[in-house]
């Protein structure tokens, strides 16, 4: 049988490990539990980290939620539903990627498309997938 203390000591290092996560985190969360964990993410997190909060998905009353974690709690806490139900939590990465940044995936797809075309053409193709400016794109590809 696992205390209390046990309990609470776990459920600190797996929000610790939810807080520092470089990927985007999805889990459930029962109600009762939602406004306490949402508490520990409000004071844990930067202001402007971003969650996604879906409840009582594929069923007829499903809600979604996102925005930032306190506006999403707020949201939350005025609805009609309030907390009941069954939530599936998206927590955003720990890493923000800036408007002229590259995320590791998209590095990922530039890289296997240079190594396979012509540089120019990696580009141009990489900036159509993407969605990215080709000058944006050429220098991220300088930094790697």
């Amino acid at each position: 049988m696992v205390s209390s203390q046990e309990r609470a000591k776990n459920k600190k290092k797996m929000i610790e490990k939810l807080v520092n996560a470089d990927n985007v985190s999805v889990f459930f969360e029962s109600g009762k539990r939602l406004e306490k964990l949402l508490d520990c993410f409000s004071n844990s997190l930067c202001i402007d980290r971003k969650i996604f909060i879906a409840r009582e998905m594929t069923k007829i009353h499903e809600t979604f939620y996102r925005g930032t974690i306190d506006e999403v709690q707020r949201n939350i806490l005025k609805s009609s539903h309030g907390l009941k139900g069954e939530f599936v939590v998206v927590l955003n990465s720990s890493v923000e990627v800036t408007e002229d940044q590259l995320s590791d995936e998209e590095v990922r797809v530039m890289k296997i498309l240079t190594e396979n075309l012509d540089p120019k053409l990696a580009i141009k193709i990489g900036s159509k997938l993407l969605n990215k400016s080709r000058n944006q794109i050429y220098k991220s590809s300088l930094k790697n």
